[in-house]
């Protein structure tokens, strides 16, 4: 191949990939939530770009199923009925019990540390009782943790298509202290599986875990 160098940057990111990123971080910090109505003029305001890239950035989300174009209007941000949560949470579980088999067998000293500091940090939130986002922000950390730790790099990519979707809706589940209360203890029981190496209880857990979300219709409907 006959490529000059100077044609290839890696390090450089286009500005429709920076707003893509710019607007998944606030997603994550709860700033933009379903339902949200985002314009293109808007967009490139805040983000003092050009037209253009806000609009191939918004494309991308939406193909991504997280946005849903409004003719002659903008973009929305996607709202996802309960069968679709459904579907959503079966396929996470699959994803992630299977990660989670995998971080029992490969968990070492360095994963283990790692795990139990996102383990104090959810405990804080826990007992300051103030801000169920910085507890979704926690939950989105420990569960993105153990895809991570799975040491499967398929798997990890499989699993981002989904990741931003179940955020959308998630941080709907923490409707009060004590249903983030009764998350914290899962996780809790699901992180000492994986430190003990008890494969078939840590992937047994976190299925129900997961799965146990849509007992709470109530909050995933509204």
């Amino acid at each position: 191949m006959n490529i000059d160098k100077s044609e290839i940057n890696i390090e450089k990111k286009s500005n429709k990939d920076k707003i893509c990123e710019s607007i998944l971080e606030l997603i994550i910090k709860g700033k933009i939530n379903s339902g949200d109505k985002i314009s293109i003029k808007e967009m490139s305001e805040i983000s003092n770009m050009s037209n253009t890239p806000v609009r191939e950035a918004l494309s991308n989300l939406e193909e991504l199923g997280l946005f849903k174009k409004i003719p002659y209007k903008g973009y929305k941000v996607r709202e996802f009925d309960l069968s679709e949560i459904e579907e959503i949470l079966q396929t996470r579980s699959a994803l992630e019990s299977f990660a989670t088999k995998l971080c029992s067998k490969r968990i070492n000293k360095s994963k283990k540390e790692k795990l139990e500091e996102i383990q104090r940090i959810g405990k804080k939130h826990i007992q300051s009782e103030d801000n169920l986002k910085d507890y979704s922000m926690y939950n989105l950390e420990f569960h993105r943790t153990i895809i991570k730790f799975s040491n499967n790099n398929y798997l990890a990519k499989i699993y981002k298509k989904i990741e931003y979707q179940i955020f959308l809706f998630s941080s709907r589940l923490f409707v009060d202290i004590d249903v983030a209360r009764r998350s914290f203890k899962e996780h809790d029981d699901i992180l000492n599986e994986i430190i003990n190496g008890s494969e078939y209880e840590a992937r047994r857990k976190i299925e129900e875990h997961i799965l146990k979300s849509l007992k709470n219709k109530e909050s995933l409907e509204r």
